[in-house]
């Protein structure tokens, strides 16, 4: 067995957040549902910025925030995500790298631009996210070194990255070179967005890599996660109603939300199209109270 060179890999969306606060009626201008998460295409992510006001921007994305919070506590921490050699692009390498996490994923040449998650806070905490793929769903198996992901203690997927084929296979690429090298793989949820859309092709995958037999106990690993915090309470409920379906599946899901404890400090004003901006580091992606 390769000697165990990174803690954790993450592999998941590289986006660039774009966080403000805003109110009620913004959402339902803009026809929004309060707390969730919905994909966009370029022309509406456009739509929503330019009516949108001052805003934090700041590297970010599930995985790569966790992958942060990770290294913070001293974990040796390795990131796989994409990006496009853009202006954007450019400033998530240099934060994801000066948080210590190790990221070498080669940035897309051409394409979609890299991509951006915006992020409209209620007075209430809570959340709503309008994501613009972009360049990160253009992750494909041939972004996956079989090396660093067998040199991986853990190797981290985020269920946000299971629509594309191309990153789907790619995930399956990595779950099975971790298995073969004996290490462990841990799925996130994400969200209800991913759990009831995809639950069933998750079980699947691990069925697939480990075996009818140990699905039980790799499951529970996988959950156990959410221990920690890695996990939306609306992912939880989620599961819970597919549980309740017949699922034997019902452990571990308890826990908090790692967004809300992950902060960093340190901002500094820019203009950016118009608007004054504030920028932080990775892990400082998704606060929620209070918004800083």
């Amino acid at each position: 067995m390769a000697d165990v060179k990174y803690d954790v890999l993450g592999i998941g969306n590289a986006l660039f957040d774009v966080l403000v606060r805003t109110d009620e009626a913004f959402l339902a201008k803009h026809g929004m549902t309060k707390g969730s998460m919905s994909l966009i295409d370029e022309a509406r992510a456009a739509a929503i910025y330019k009516d949108m006001g001052p805003a934090t921007e700041v590297s970010g994305g599930s995985a790569a925030n966790t992958i942060v919070g990770i290294g913070s506590l001293g974990a040796r921490a390795a990131y796989v995500g994409k990006v496009k050699d853009d202006q954007i692009g450019k400033l998530y390498v240099h934060d994801i790298r000066s948080a210590g996490v190790a990221f070498n994923t080669p940035a897309a040449q051409d394409g979609p631009a890299t991509g951006c998650s915006y992020i409209l806070v209620t007075d209430d905490g809570e959340r709503t996210m309008n994501t613009y793929l972009g360049a990160a769903q253009d992750l494909s198996p041939a972004d996956i070194d079989p090396a660093e992901i067998a040199a991986a203690g853990i190797v981290y997927l985020e269920g946000y990255l299971w629509d594309p084929k191309n990153a789907k296979d790619a995930f399956v690429k990595a779950a099975k070179i971790a298995h073969d090298a004996k290490r462990k793989v841990a799925l996130t949820l994400s969200d209800s967005f991913c759990v009831d859309r995809y639950r069933d092709e998750f079980l699947s995958l691990m069925r697939k890599r480990h075996g009818r037999h140990r699905l039980r106990q790799r499951v529970r690993a996988a959950f156990a996660l959410h221990d920690l915090g890695f996990r939306h309470s609306a992912e939880a409920a989620a599961q819970r109603r597919q549980s309740r379906r017949g699922h034997p599946q019902r452990e571990g899901l308890r826990g908090g939300d790692t967004d809300r404890r992950c902060r960093s400090s340190g901002l500094t004003g820019h203009e950016t199209g118009g608007h004054h901006r504030r920028r932080r580091s990775l892990c400082g992606g998704l606060p929620l109270r209070p918004f800083a």
